[in-house]
């Protein structure tokens, strides 16, 4: 881990930043959010809200471990030694309830990616007219115990056993669809996997912010992004790793060869 850096290190080091946490600026993450608009994908923010929702994570974070905070290694005073306790405590206190406090309500739907609400599913009998079922489901898309009983009762069904989710629910009408129409199931199911994918890759984006942020030593930017990473895997159940940083990280930056060469290959 690098505490002190070189000029040459430093001026390398930002050379590697190309900005991708900038969504804009970003042509992967625009082709991918663009790709899944094209599939009728309803997202809760817009890209310059994406945009708010990692500037806002990431100065969270700056705050919860200030750079004296992380400056403290080795001997210290005791004026210093105190400061660094006041720090400790407030990174304590800024845990992730105060953060989500601090998030609108679109935000944190964005990043819950819940289900909740109705789904609408409709029996088609060629001699009678459409019959609709309402099914209740919770934001873990875990359905009412009653609706999955009324959907044996009323004939949507023959078999409800194995019914527990919206996904298990899919799964049995893709492959049984019994003159059933189950578009808006469909579509919220499928809406609800691209959320996650796209949520998932705007936290990555957090990373590479807190990483590059402020002109920071990588070292400190490397700490906030390893706690941000553990609280958002333990709070969302995100699929984050530390791969991509540690990649940056192990590169020499007094060899402008060896950066040369990895900006090449990222071309």
């Amino acid at each position: 881990m690098r505490y002190h850096m070189l000029g040459i290190e430093w001026e390398n080091f930002e050379k590697l930043d190309n900005k991708e946490y900038i969504v804009k600026r970003n042509p992967k993450f625009l082709s991918h959010f663009n790709r899944m608009r094209k599939k009728n994908f309803s997202t809760i923010l817009s890209l310059n809200e994406i945009q708010d929702l990692i500037n806002q994570i990431t100065r969270f974070y700056e705050f919860k471990y200030p750079s004296k905070m992380l400056d403290s290694v080795g001997w210290v005073s005791r004026e210093e030694d105190a400061e660094l306790d006041r720090c400790i405590q407030l990174s304590k206190l800024l845990d992730m309830k105060q953060l989500q406090y601090q998030l609108r309500h679109d935000q944190l739907s964005f990043l819950k990616c819940s289900y909740g609400g109705m789904i609408t599913l409709t029996k088609n009998d060629s001699y009678d007219f459409p019959h609709r079922k309402l099914i209740s489901v919770d934001s873990e898309g875990v359905i009412d115990d009653l609706d999955i009983w009324e959907l044996k009762k009323d004939e949507f069904l023959e078999d409800t056993e194995q019914i527990e989710s919206v996904e298990d629910l899919y799964s049995i009408l893709q492959r049984n669809p019994q003159k059933i129409d189950y578009q808006e199931l469909e579509k919220r199911v499928l809406n609800h996997k691209d959320s996650i994918v796209l949520r998932d890759e705007t936290l990555k984006l957090v990373m590479l912010s807190l990483l590059y942020a402020n002109g920071d030593l990588p070292s400190k930017g490397y700490a906030r992004a390893k706690s941000f990473m553990r609280s958002f895997n333990r709070e969302y159940d995100a699929n984050l790793n530390m791969k991509r940083l540690d990649e940056i990280m192990s590169i020499d930056y007094k060899n402008t060869k060896e950066v040369k060469r990895y900006l090449k290959s990222r071309r």
